[in-house]
């Protein structure tokens, strides 16, 4: 139970409803030219190639030691593509699409600001789209709410994007909110996010980590040709190298304790907190962790460095996430 009768109503509408949050945080952009696809494939983790218009599609910008600089989510329409990124990373990825653009016919543009950007959550989440025909997963179309034009990403059973131009994001924000969403806050949506153990921009997808320890490795095709960083990520994979994971923490309520604080178990350095809710959850704070293999499976306790014990979460998988 999240401890908070203001949060619990958002907690249950996003869990048990539809719930309608704001991520025009998020980077917009435009991909254009004849060899966009091509030159993204060999960016990135996933098989681009076989993205096909009207498709989504999760992939991973790696640096060239393997380590995260992106977690992206592409959509192909009529005559371009569109990329999703991190809050903080548009520019990165521009600058890193254009850093390896040498004869290539593509450009990219910036949308983010003529945009706003939505998640619709929650298992109610398609009832709400009424105009829509139930779209089946990491799919994207063109469609108009109450005459407002937006563009549509299903994410998962219980997630949409939906992009609007800016000047309308208000109007549909509140149609969906007429028709029984629910806003939520970034508190609420950072809990779900953590009893979900999904990585998280800024905390987990960073260049700290590589994408099979933060749980990526269902956007990372391992039979495709080369991308910046495969070498590192393939002998990771193929060798069993992947030493660390991402799990999930609970400990004691009264116990504050902040990020990058190392985990330790037997005296020995095992982890890191990645991840800290603001919320609690049945009187426990919760946060999320890499720790190394040997110290994941739930029920397993850990200690900070002044003894607080910290103990290893069973995930709560009935909740999908996507960031």
């Amino acid at each position: 139970m999240v401890n908070s009768d203001h949060y619990n109503t958002q907690y249950q509408a996003a869990t048990e409803s539809a719930a309608l949050i704001d991520r025009s945080n998020l980077g917009r952009l435009h991909v254009y030219g004849n060899d966009a696809i091509d030159l993204l494939d060999r960016l990135s983790t996933n098989r681009l190639h076989d993205l096909k218009t009207g498709q989504v599609m999760g992939s991973v910008l790696t640096s060239s030691k393997g380590r995260i600089v992106d977690l992206i989510f592409i959509a192909k329409h009529d005559g371009h593509l569109s990329i999703i990124t991190g809050p903080d990373t548009k520019r990165k990825v521009s600058e890193w699409i254009d850093f390896y653009t040498f004869s290539e016919d593509v450009s990219v543009q910036d949308v983010s600001s003529q945009t706003m950007m939505f998640s619709l959550v929650g298992p109610d989440s398609s009832v709400l789209l009424t105009e829509i025909p139930d779209m089946e997963t990491y799919t994207n179309l063109s469609t108009t709410i109450e005459g407002t034009p937006t563009i549509i990403y299903r994410m998962n059973h219980t997630k949409y994007y939906l992009i609007v131009e800016s000047q309308l994001g208000n109007k549909l924000a509140e149609i969906l909110t007429s028709r029984g969403a629910t806003k939520i806050t970034d508190e609420v949506q950072e809990l779900i996010r953590i009893e979900t153990a999904t990585a998280g921009y800024n905390t987990e997808l960073n260049e700290k980590f590589n994408p099979l320890e933060t749980g990526l490795s269902r956007f990372i095709s391992f039979n495709k040709g080369c991308y910046i960083g495969q070498e590192v990520v393939a002998r990771l994979n193929t060798y069993k190298k992947v030493q660390k994971k991402l799990v999930a923490l609970s400990w004691c309520v009264n116990k504050e304790l902040h990020t990058n604080q190392k985990l330790f178990a037997d005296g020995k350095d095992v982890g890191n907190i990645t991840s800290i809710s603001t919320i609690p959850v049945n009187g426990s704070n919760i946060g999320l962790g890499i720790v190394r293999n040997a110290y994941t499976k739930p029920g397993t306790s850990l200690t900070v460095e002044d003894g607080t014990s910290i103990t290893i979460k069973q995930i709560k998988e009935d909740l999908e996430a996507e960031n």
